[in-house]
């Protein structure tokens, strides 16, 4: 993968698939700290970040990228 947004698009899919992985794991062992999973499903709806990094100019993507992880 040479473009950004490509790679940008990839990170956001794995990030929502981990943290729904967690989510999963936690309440079907109970052990669900109900304030820390609604911060956690909040981080996963990140759909509108991949939105916003379409618009954007790929050197304010590629700038932003290494600061916000």
């Amino acid at each position: 993968m040479t473009d950004i947004r490509e790679m940008n698009a990839l990170k956001i899919v794995l990030v929502a698939a981990i943290n729904g992985a967690a989510a999963v794991t936690s309440i079907a062992t109970g052990s669900i700290a109900w304030t820390r999973a609604v911060v956690m499903i909040a981080g996963a709806w990140c759909y509108s970040a991949a939105h916003y990094a379409q618009k954007s100019p790929q050197q304010l993507i590629r700038a932003m990228v290494p600061l916000l992880g």
